[in-house]
């Protein structure tokens, strides 16, 4: 035990300064004692008390928040029987609770992320395909890969920590990849059914997003082996998102677009802004002699296709006035 070296008349201000200066003094390095000149004594102007916790520094938020609430319930209540004002100032404190802000920030923006996410890639992927239709059926196709993805995190039994608050954002940038490349690869189709746009999507870019899944998969594989647990958790979504979003592509996205997807010039945006503002639909039009003029998508495709067909005679005009 310490052994003051004061005499019998030493103050215990003064007791308490040789204490906090000696090498017993290890978990009382918080505490402050300061020679008061007025006084002619020291004063102790605070002390700090090491409580050790059961709390790890890795467990989910809302145990860590449950144990510094219980902590404040304690204090209160034991400051509640300090005579007079020794107390008045008494709290408790400690890093982690520090970090317990941070997480909560986090845990703001990633719900923030996801309601900013959401409209931002509607409104990219109306921007990229040209077609509100596709648009509609790819949000549907994240929303369902978020959810599911979601439902991994509730069944591994992770709360929303920092680990899950990060992947949320990497979640909605991993489901948007490989429906907007199937997406716009329909739309580029030279065909105008649905069975035709679809084959020739699947063909073109169904080889390119398996092997960007299957190389996603593969980096995001070794990270479950380190022992650190953000790496693990990184790893898992990781791996999870990959394999949830190509199935989503591959079975959800080709089966709704199959089913219902744009045929013609179906949903396409010129077409509808073009309405709106009275030029009409994007049917034939008249020329100023009154003759019918086929739009310029219509004579594309047919062009095409009949370049498809060996017909070298025909030329590639923009506009072909129908007599």
């Amino acid at each position: 035990p310490y052994q003051s070296g004061g005499g019998a008349n030493e103050t215990f201000g003064a007791t308490y300064n040789d204490f906090i200066s000696s090498a017993y003094s290890t978990y009382t390095s918080l505490s402050l004692v300061e020679y008061d000149a007025d006084a002619e004594d020291y004063v102790i102007r605070f002390y700090a008390m090491h409580a050790p916790t059961k709390v790890v520094w890795d467990a989910d938020a809302p145990e860590q928040v449950a144990a510094r609430d219980a902590w404040g319930s304690y204090i209160a209540e034991f400051s509640a029987m300090c005579p007079g004002t020794v107390c008045r100032a008494m709290g408790n404190v400690t890093l982690r609770w520090c970090w317990l802000v941070t997480q909560e920030a986090f845990v703001r923006s990633a719900l923030q992320g996801i309601l900013i996410a959401m409209p931002l890639a509607f409104i990219i992927l109306l921007l990229s395909t040209g077609n509100w239709v596709i648009s509609v059926f790819a949000v549907i196709d994240i929303i369902g890969i978020m959810l599911c993805e979601l439902s991994v995190m509730y069944l591994q039994g992770w709360k929303f920590g920092v680990s899950e608050c990060i992947a949320i954002v990497i979640i909605i940038g991993f489901s948007v990849d490989y429906v907007v490349h199937l997406a716009n690869s329909y739309l580029e189709s030279t065909a105008t059914d649905r069975v035709h746009r679809l084959s020739f999507a699947l063909l073109t870019m169904g080889i390119s997003v398996v092997s960007g899944a299957v190389t996603t998969f593969a980096a995001g594989f070794f990270l479950i082996f380190p022992p650190i647990v953000f790496f693990y958790k990184m790893g898992v979504l990781m791996i999870s998102t990959v394999t949830v979003s190509i199935v989503w592509a591959m079975c959800f996205f080709t089966s709704i677009v199959a089913l219902w997807g744009p045929e013609h010039d179906v949903g396409n945006l010129k077409n509808c802004l073009s309405c709106c503002c009275g030029g009409g639909g994007g049917g034939d039009k008249k020329s100023n002699d009154g003759t019918a003029v086929r739009s310029l998508s219509s004579i594309n495709r047919n062009t095409y296709r009949n370049y498809d067909g060996h017909e070298e005679h025909i030329k590639g005009y923009a506009l072909e006035v129908e007599h």
